[in-house]
């Protein structure tokens, strides 16, 4: 168990560290993969940091259908109240 919390706090600090220099979606994609690998709940403070820190001004009528997607989802599952005309333009 201790060499489990040894891992825990290094991957943290490594997911911390890799997620300041990314694009939001970048990240986005960092929190899809978490959940789809069942390891998120391990991660619950830092998902939700970075889900604050994103400047969702920087999203355009440009991007993808699949960008706006993920961040409505992530956004909705994590208990963030965002209307749909907020991010879907």
């Amino acid at each position: 168990m201790k060499r489990f919390n040894k891992l825990k706090k290094e991957v943290k600090k490594n997911l911390m560290m890799m997620v300041e220099g990314s694009q939001e979606l970048e990240k986005l994609e960092l929190i899809d993969n978490l959940e789809r690998l069942g390891v998120s709940y391990h991660f619950k403070d830092e998902i939700m940091q970075i889900l604050r820190s994103i400047n969702y001004q920087n999203i355009t009528p440009g991007d993808s259908l699949y960008t706006t997607a993920l961040n409505f989802r992530l956004l909705r599952q994590h208990g963030f109240h965002i209307s749909q005309g907020t991010i879907l333009f």
